[in-house]
């Protein structure tokens, strides 16, 4: 048996081949299929699948190109793309498990026509550090002295944290002589994880994600052309205004950050917003010389942890079979062997017992349960063991980073270790307490108004980040009622009604009831 599959050409993977590469060898051997490889080159993979697909053209049985939900509507409802539902019910038995374990998974998938252009795509079971992103972390030998100080310890308010950041600044805490120290950094660039002023500290005056928008029973709403986004923003330009923040945010880019961050041995820098200390720090000991801050509270007393509850269960995934498939029972059967953890790991990481291991019994994981694997090595140069650096055949990661083996507090040499997977476990363990769902849904829209939504959201998302930038950095007054009416009907002049009316509908066909009204804590993992 042999399956034509299409895919990206790595620079990474010397060889695809079968007796070239572990990953193909142990994929045929453990389903008795051999694969043909149908190969894009790197970059151009989207626009000649593209033009392939309206073309007509051979795409192979089974696609492993990723679309997004737009596409696989548009190709779908074309014709182009296969209607999965039946193929599923009738040979998913691993895609069924990986559906049945997330509420609302089919919802999540299924297109506004009622079909399912793409193979599920499962996310991990249980704690999903990805989705509470939004986190603050504070210099602790700062902190230090401005408890010895002050009395005063972590901050918990705004009006703490303003504060604390206050006395860092003015107070000469890397002992320097100098008036050197940032109270606080992060980046408007979105290339940079969650690093926006407006993300984690916005949280301490109304609910939003990452984009300006939110929903709240079952209403969606742009929070940005709201009071208490104003307010926030208010309270942002105060900090600019008073040289607490780092002016140079708005175009800083990750390798900015860590150059400040490192200025005085890592003594320069009080606090911070980005996803992870790998964001902020190349060296491990600076990493470790920082602490997460639980989400603060406004002067309203509102404070939120925003959780992205639809990056946590199904998505469409990277699989699709094209109409001109000749052999698409063969595909979706092939696909079901792809819901096992082990094919995730020898995808993503390489080869058993050469790059990743199963550690001994009684090994404890980051997350306090038993360890599933650890590292050996990590490729990123390229390799025989896998197809791709970046993404894996492998369909569902049910058990994540987290249960890896722990890392020690040392190399062999004596150099400290930055556990980066225990780091995001525990911000996110503490984020938890504080979350109020509030994420909006992967809308689809229909066919004939992608191209539409994508041109509102652009132009109102690139309209108000310059606009909200200049507010913080004191070049529009946010304070003046004038300047803030001709902002927002500057957003609604670009389609914002009509935009959120476009999300409504939407939400009220195929999402309405799919967002918790309250959070539930994820379970401590045992097993």
């Amino acid at each position: 048996l042999t399956l034509r599959v299409l895919l990206t050409k790595s620079p990474h993977v010397f060889s695809y081949k079968a007796g070239q590469n572990h990953l193909t060898d142990w994929l045929q051997e453990r389903t008795n299929v051999s694969v043909e490889f149908l190969l894009y080159e790197e970059g151009e993979a989207a626009a000649q699948l593209e033009a392939d697909l309206s073309a007509g053209a051979d795409t192979g049985d089974l696609i492993l190109i990723q679309m997004d939900r737009a596409t696989l509507y548009r190709r779908g409802s074309q014709g182009a793309l296969l209607p999965l539902n039946d193929w599923i019910d009738w040979y998913g038995y691993g895609m069924k498990e990986c559906l049945d374990a997330f509420p609302g998974s089919r919802e999540a998938i299924t297109a506004p026509d009622g079909n399912i252009y793409a193979f599920p795509k499962g996310n991990l079971v249980g704690l999903y550090p990805f989705a509470y992103a939004m986190r603050h972390w504070i210099l602790t030998d700062f902190l230090d002295k401005y408890e010895e100080a002050t009395g005063k310890g972590m901050p918990a308010t705004t009006d703490e944290y303003y504060a604390y950041i206050k006395w860092c600044v003015e107070n000469d805490p890397n002992g320097n002589g100098c008036a050197d120290e940032v109270g606080w950094t992060g980046a408007e660039k979105r290339s940079v994880w969650y690093a926006r002023p407006t993300d984690f500290l916005m949280n301490a005056f109304t609910l939003t994600n990452q984009d300006g928008y939110y929903q709240q029973d079952d209403v969606i709403h742009c929070a940005m052309v709201e009071d208490s986004y104003r307010e926030g923003l208010k309270y942002l330009s105060k900090l600019m205004e008073e040289g607490l923040m780092d002016p140079n945010y708005p175009t800083n880019d990750e390798n900015a950050i860590k150059t400040l961050v490192a200025l005085e041995d890592g003594r320069t820098v009080a606090s911070g917003s980005w996803g992870g200390m790998h964001n902020a720090a190349t060296d491990h000991r600076i990493r470790n010389d920082y602490e997460i801050v639980a989400p603060l509270q406004g002067p309203d007393g509102f404070r939120n942890s925003f959780y992205d509850h639809y990056a946590t269960g199904v998505s469409p995934g990277i699989a699709t079979i094209p109409a001109t498939s000749s052999k698409p029972t063969l595909a979706v059967a092939w696909m079901d062997t792809m819901y096992d953890q082990e094919v995730y790991w020898r995808g993503r990481y390489g080869e058993k017992d050469v790059d990743w291991i199963v550690p001994p019994a009684g090994t404890r994981a980051v997350d306090g349960g038993p360890a599933l694997y650890a590292w050996i090595t990590i490729n990123h140069s390229p390799s025989y063991s896998y197809w791709s650096p970046t993404w894996t055949p492998g369909m569902w990661n049910r058990y994540g980073s987290y249960t890896t083996q722990a890392q020690p507090a040392t190399d062999r040499i004596g150099n400290p270790i930055h556990d980066l997977e225990l780091s995001l476990y525990n911000a996110t363990r503490l984020y938890e307490e504080y979350v109020i769902p509030c994420a909006l849904p992967p809308f689809w829209f229909e066919p004939d108004m992608v191209e539409q939504c994508a041109q509102w959201k652009q132009s109102i998302d690139a309209y108000c980040r310059q606009a909200i930038t200049a507010f913080i950095l004191g070049e529009r007054d946010v304070r003046d009622d004038a300047e803030w009416d001709a902002f927002v009907a500057g957003a609604r002049s670009l389609g914002l009604e009509e935009y959120l009316a476009a999300m409504q509908t939407e939400y009220d066909a195929l999402w309405r009831g799919t967002l918790p009204e309250v959070y539930v804590k994820r379970p401590v993992r045992t097993a």
